[in-house]
């Protein structure tokens, strides 16, 4: 087990996140878990910021005792640091009432979720005006219309229909530059080798398909 310190860089902007973290891999893909540096890394996409370790230590003592040395209170004040607390205990304490850090804290984490909001809202307006959005421009077939009221009487689903449903949401999944509506994010999408499903979410994914599959050959 390793007991790392590291430095994660927004390559768009140049702002820093200094954290800790234990590991079978100090090389690993872990940039850092802060509210405030995962919000950044969902806006700008995980291949826009580049990690550094700077420390690899062999015990936990040593390794709180070093970012308690780098992540101090002009960082946490910076902005050009992620950090949003002082280091080596971690930032749960610093949401506490009281603490010191808690106003900072609290201003920080509220410009970042403010700024995602934006973000997302402007995706979507993006989309309503290019009319890729929900049922724009769009009307019922006399299927989709039987179907709805069927489920209105509690009468369900026959298998043809689950089929053509499902058929329906894989098209729009796999269409190239999907964006989902809500949130404005393009979500990558996976397709099993055994099934030919086309999967949104990685997790699924491999719980319910790839070597999981049902019809996976034994």
């Amino acid at each position: 087990m390793f007991y790392t310190i590291y430095l994660t860089v927004n390559k768009i902007n140049g702002k820093k996140y200094i954290g800790k973290h234990v590991t079978d891999d100090p090389y690993d893909s872990y940039l850092g878990s802060g509210i405030v540096l995962s919000n950044a890394i969902k806006k700008y996409g995980k291949d826009n910021f580049e990690k550094n370790v700077l420390y690899i230590f062999e015990s936990e003592v040593e390794m709180n005792l070093k970012e308690s040395e780098l992540v101090t209170l002009d960082i946490v004040h910076s902005s050009e640091y992620y950090n949003c607390a002082v280091g080596g205990n971690g930032g749960a304490i610093v949401l506490l009432p009281g603490h010191p850090l808690y106003e900072i804290t609290c201003n920080k984490i509220s410009l970042a979720q403010q700024s995602r909001k934006q973000n997302i809202s402007d995706i979507v307006k993006e989309l309503h005006k290019t009319k890729r959005v929900g049922m724009y421009g769009k009307s019922q077939s006399n299927h989709q219309r039987e179907v709805i009221s069927q489920l209105n009487k509690g009468i369900p689903k026959s298998t043809e229909q689950k089929n053509k449903q499902r058929e329906s949401i894989n098209k729009t999944f796999s269409a190239p530059g999907y964006i989902h509506p809500s949130t404005g994010v393009a979500k990558l999408r996976y397709t099993c080798q055994w099934c030919n499903k086309v999967i949104g979410g990685k997790s699924n994914f491999n719980r319910y398909h790839n070597n999981n599959c049902k019809k996976k050959e034994n």
